[in-house]
């Protein structure tokens, strides 16, 4: 597609003067005259920010060379959403152990890593829980010789709806945009095949990628914050380095037909009053 600037219909705030809703946030692709995808901080907006102070609706206007869109953003009116006098206090849970060596990313892939697929699955014990690998997501999901693929290899959130499998990938754990990469597991042969995508050969790997659907780069926040209904995915697009801050969250609905955010809404989690906020960290 060219020339095209495709965003969220609905954008919906809680009321609060402590957040600014990032406008571009609502942006899920923009494309230039030559059909090439472009970074979104480089589309023009009307306003950047959409103050949640006072309630109303604000009609933002996108632009790109010949590309146009718009988003109305609606601040809601109840200032006591997400107010509560909270009377429990922070227990702290059970820890499972897990293989270190595995920690962020798989142990074959970083620096200095042989770059190879897993060849074993792992278990994850932790009486009376006990999990087994049962697919392993891929770092990489091209076949042009790059060790890290465009869609990047670090993976944070996972939910399974409907036989499907969908995953967070970003490029970096330091980003707030990524795709979301969609599998069904009817068309995975085994667990380490997709793994082995850009060794395949080139016959097996378009069999293979027909069946995976990949999203725009869309934010997501820290990506771990991840569920599905029948037909959307829900995510949570936090920052998780914030701690006890008075700003507002977002929850974004995508599509899972087409992987792009629909709607987004915003909350706060609050204990009396701003002073105490409880931003999520997940």
């Amino acid at each position: 597609m060219r020339d095209k600037i495709d965003v969220a219909k609905n954008v919906s705030l809680v009321k609060n003067s402590h957040y600014s809703f990032p406008t571009r946030d609502a942006i899920n692709f923009a494309t230039d005259s030559t059909g090439t995808v472009i970074d979104p901080d480089k589309v023009k907006a009307s306003q950047d920010e959409v103050l949640s102070n006072n309630a109303g609706k604000h009609k933002i206007k996108f632009s790109y060379g010949k590309a146009r869109a718009h988003i109305v953003v609606e601040v809601r009116s109840n200032a006591h959403e997400g107010i509560a006098k909270a009377n429990k206090t922070e227990q702290a849970g059970k820890a499972a152990s897990s293989w270190f060596k595995h920690y962020k990313t798989s142990g074959n892939w970083g620096k200095d890593a042989s770059y190879a697929p897993e060849t074993k699955p792992h278990v994850l014990k932790s009486k009376p829980f006990r999990l087994k690998t049962y697919f392993y997501q891929p770092a990489t999901l091209s076949q042009d010789g790059e060790k890290i693929g465009m869609v990047g290899s670090v993976s944070e959130g996972v939910t399974i709806s409907n036989g499907s499998m969908y995953a967070t990938m970003y490029e970096s754990p330091h980003n707030t945009r990524a795709h979301i990469v969609a599998y069904k597991f009817n068309h995975v042969p085994n667990r380490y095949v997709m793994q082995k995508l850009p060794w395949l050969p080139w016959a097996e790997f378009t069999r293979l990628a027909s069946e995976v659907k990949v999203s725009p780069n869309i934010k997501l926040g820290h990506g771990q914050a991840f569920g599905a209904t029948d037909k959307y995915i829900y995510a949570i697009a936090n920052d998780h380095l914030l701690r006890h801050s008075a700003q507002s969250e977002k929850i974004m609905q995508i599509s899972k037909k087409d992987l792009r955010i629909k709607r987004i809404w915003t909350f706060k989690i609050w204990n009396k009053s701003a002073k105490d906020g409880r931003t999520l960290s997940l």
